[in-house]
This record gives structure tokens, C-alpha cells and sequence, in this order.
């Protein structure tokens, strides 16, 4: 079985976040990335070009 990044991520947030709801910022809106470049996000934490969301997905409940 292949374990590639996004694995390793999905671990990280679980860890970390509770939950794998996250998205790297480069595939976000244009409104998603204004908010990031203001500093502020108000549905997630920003740590190194990608979002972790405070809520889990409905995947992950």
C-alpha cells in the first residue's frame, strides 16, 4: 500500500485537529485566499499553504 503526502497530512490533522478536513490553499477560492492574505481565516488555521478546518467534514463524524 502507497502512503503519500496527503496520508501523512490526513494523520498530521487528525492528530493535531480531531478530524482530516483540511485543503491545501492553493486550490481555495479567490474569497478563501483574500481572507488568508488579510491574516484571518473564520473557518480554519493556516500552517504551511494548507487550511485545517476547525469543523470536520461530514466524512469524518
Amino acid at each position: 500500500m502507497s502512503y503519500d503526502l496527503s496520508d501523512r497530512i490526513d494523520d498530521y490533522s487528525r492528530d493535531m485537529h480531531g478530524h482530516s478536513n483540511w485543503a491545501y490553499v492553493d486550490t481555495l477560492s479567490k474569497e478563501d485566499k483574500a481572507k488568508i492574505k488579510e491574516g484571518t481565516h473564520p473557518e480554519g488555521i493556516l500552517e504551511g499553504g494548507i487550511l485545517f478546518y476547525y469543523a470536520p467534514c461530514d466524512e469524518d463524524e
